[in-house]
């Protein structure tokens, strides 16, 4: 039961600079991946990854989960 390979990745937004990123994460072609690997049922891992902003303006930006969920 649980997931299995789970990760998170988060596309660096326009116009930002990418400064640092919690629990391992890591940064390649503009898109920062946290590799959680498990998670039990009910589990949560929190991340945090920190840009600065390099013009004035509104920034919107999404993470993706992924892994394979057992039952």
């Amino acid at each position: 039961t649980g997931a299995t390979g789970v990760a998170i990745s988060d596309t660096i937004p326009a116009n930002t600079t990418f400064v640092s990123a919690t629990g391992g994460g890591t940064l390649a072609g503009g898109v920062v991946t946290w590799n959680i690997g498990a998670l039990a049922p009910g589990a949560t891992k929190k991340v945090c990854g920190t840009v600065t902003a390099d013009v004035a303006g509104t920034l919107n930006f999404a993470a993706t989960a992924r892994g394979t969920i057992f039952r």
